[in-house]
C-alpha cells in the first residue's frame, strides 16, 4: 500500500463486541412502537379530515331504525376489540421495558395515552389509564428476574467470577491459616503447661528432700547427744565404782 513503510506493523485489531441482550430487546420495542405510532398517527389524520369533512353533517338529526343501531352495535364492538388487539401487545412491549428503565416512565406513560385516546371507544376507560400509570411511576423499580438473559458482557462477567473465586479463595486461605495458628498456639500452650507441671514437680521433689535430709539431720543430732550422754552416765558410774572400790580397799587395810 501507498505510504506504508517496510516492516511497519498493522495497527492491533479491536476485540468485537458481543450484542446485548437487553439492547436488542429495546430496539425490537422501539421500532414496535414506532410502527404502531405511525399507524394511529395515520389513523389520527384520517379521523381529522374525517372530521373536517364531515362537520356539517354531524349536527344534523338523524332518526334510525333498529337496523341501524344494530350496525352501530356491531361497529362499537368491533372498535373495541380492536383496541385490545392493539393495546394489548403493545402493553406488554411497554410495561416490562418501564420497569427494567425506571428513567422512561414519563415517556412510555405517555405514548400508552397516546395511542388509548386515539380509539374513542376508550374515552371511558381513560382516566384509569392515567391512575395506573400514576401509580406506576410511584412504585419502587423491580428487579430484574434472575431468568433472564445477562445484560453484562462475557468479559464483566469473566471478571465478576475471577473476583468471587479470589474472595472464596482468600477466605479459604485466612480459615487455614486461622486454624493454623490455633493449633500452634494450642501446641505452644500445651507446651508451656508441661513445662509449668514439671517445674512445679521438680519443686516439690526438692522440697521433700530438703525435708527428709533436714529429719535425718535431726534424728543424728539427737542419736549423738544420747550417745553423749550415755557415754557421761557410764563415766560417771565407773567413777562411782572407783570410788567405792577404794573405799573398801582402805577399809580392808585397816583391819588387818
Amino acid at each position: 500500500m501507498l505510504g506504508m513503510q517496510p516492516g511497519a506493523s498493522l495497527p492491533p485489531q479491536q476485540p468485537q463486541m458481543m450484542p446485548n441482550p437487553a439492547f436488542q430487546q429495546w430496539m425490537q420495542l422501539k421500532q414496535m412502537r414506532d410502527q404502531e405510532m405511525a399507524r394511529r398517527q395515520k389513523q389520527f389524520m384520517a379521523a381529522c379530515s374525517l372530521i373536517k369533512e364531515d362537520a356539517a353533517k354531524s349536527y344534523k338529526i338523524d332518526i334510525e331504525a333498529d337496523s341501524t343501531v344494530a350496525a352501530d352495535e356491531q361497529a362499537e364492538k368491533q372498535s373495541r376489540t380492536e383496541f385490545l388487539q392493539a393495546m394489548t401487545p403493545f402493553l406488554e412491549g411497554m410495561i416490562p421495558l418501564a420497569q427494567g428503565s425506571p428513567a422512561l416512565l414519563p415517556l412510555i406513560s405517555e405514548l400508552i395515552m397516546f395511542g388509548v385516546r386515539a380509539f374513542p371507544t376508550s374515552r371511558t376507560l381513560e382516566d384509569a389509564f392515567e391512575t395506573a400509570l400514576q401509580k406506576m411511576q410511584q412504585m419502587p423499580p423491580a428487579p430484574p428476574p434472575g431468568k433472564q438473559g445477562n445484560t453484562k458482557s462475557p468479559m464483566e462477567i469473566q471478571a465478576q467470577a475471577q473476583t468471587e473465586q479470589g474472595k472464596i479463595a482468600a477466605d479459604v486461605h485466612d480459615t487455614q491459616v486461622k486454624a493454623q495458628t490455633e493449633q500452634q498456639s494450642d501446641a505452644v500452650k500445651a507446651q508451656m503447661e508441661q513445662q509449668a507441671n514439671a517445674v512445679k514437680l521438680q519443686q516439690i521433689a526438692s522440697q521433700e528432700q530438703i525435708a527428709r535430709e533436714k529429719l535425718q539431720a535431726e534424728q543424728g543430732n539427737k542419736a549423738a547427744e544420747l550417745s553423749m550422754r550415755g557415754r557421761e552416765m557410764q563415766g560417771k558410774e565407773q567413777l562411782e565404782d572407783a570410788k567405792i572400790q577404794h573405799m573398801q580397799s582402805r577399809e580392808t587395810q585397816g583391819l588387818v
